[in-house]
């Protein structure tokens, strides 16, 4: 993503239909609609996430989720956000600012679904377990190799450097107050096609990792061996519905402080992953961002 400010330079990567209603015969029976197989997993599995959250102090959308989390797995939330200038008239909905006149509005993105260089994104991590969340930034190319692994987060621009995560404590990056509060979309070179964030949350701090204001450049030996040892199992599934949603003043308050947790009223993340993993191992999970060929207007 463009600025290697907030740190790495981030080269990201991240019908009308008519209706014909049919009278049924007198004795035939109406065949119920029913989920999809994916929806009804996503839902079994947003149900096992939020039970891992705090419960809101008022519960007034829905009841405490019926289904836990197995013991033999775990969720990571990832929301990519695009950032588009706020207008005058939208001065109510819920913007990040950069710049005392200088505004912008977050929509959720589905994984997967491209953005065009140029575009500005951010990125927020939720976790199911409590760690320590760790997010490396390789770049990709149309051969499939990587570029060299960036450490993004932690650093101390954000958080001063606090990586604690537990259920319910929204991790977003860049940091809310860091200038500029986003990345931009950009190539690195003309055959880069995105970028793979690999996530990792270990139940103890690595080892050895001295960090600082900006990314931290590692051993690529060292990130293939953390894959190797720690890569198990992994599904993912977006949320129906919501792409295109906007940053809510709930997500806002919690990237702001380590004290404010989302509960279960709260927002879902866009993409989850379901981790086959033991108690107490660590959790690593790939996040392709993918970039499109498409510029937008400078």
């Amino acid at each position: 993503m463009g600025t290697r400010t907030s740190a790495v330079r981030f080269e990201v990567l991240f019908c009308g239909a008519a209706i014909l209603l049919s009278v049924p015969p007198a004795k035939a029976e109406v065949p119920s609609l029913q989920p999809a197989p994916e929806q009804q997993t996503r839902q079994l599995w947003d149900d096992a996430f939020t039970s891992t959250r705090p419960p809101a102090a008022k519960p007034v959308r829905r009841p405490r989720p019926a289904h836990a989390s197995p013991a033999n797995e775990a969720f990571v939330g990832v929301t990519v956000w695009r950032l588009e200038a706020a207008a005058p008239e939208s001065s109510r909905a819920v913007a990040i600012t950069s710049a005392p006149n200088e505004s912008w509005l977050a929509h959720r993105v589905e994984l997967g679904s491209g953005l065009p260089e140029g575009q500005r994104v951010r990125l927020s991590f939720e976790a199911s377990c409590k760690g320590f969340l760790y997010v490396i930034d390789r770049e990709q190319y149309t051969d499939g190799v990587f570029g060299e692994p960036y450490l993004i987060f932690p650093t101390l621009r954000t958080r001063q450097g606090n990586n604690e995560v537990q259920a319910g404590r929204v991790v977003e990056i860049p940091d809310l107050s860091d200038h500029p509060p986003f990345f931009t979309m950009k190539r690195a070179r003309r055959d880069q096609v995105g970028e793979v964030l690999t996530v990792l949350i270990t139940p103890t701090p690595l080892a050895g990792l001295v960090i600082g204001r900006s990314p931290l450049h590692l051993s690529g030996d060292q990130v293939r061996d953390w894959e190797a040892r720690w890569t198990t199992p992994t599904r993912q599934l977006e949320l129906k519905g919501g792409a295109g949603r906007p940053y809510t003043p709930e997500e806002k308050n919690a990237a702001e402080s380590d004290s404010r947790l989302l509960t279960q009223e709260d927002p879902l993340p866009q993409t989850m992953f379901r981790v086959s993993s033991k108690p107490g191992d660590p959790v690593l999970v790939a996040v392709p961002l993918t970039m499109t060929k498409l510029s937008l207007p400078r």
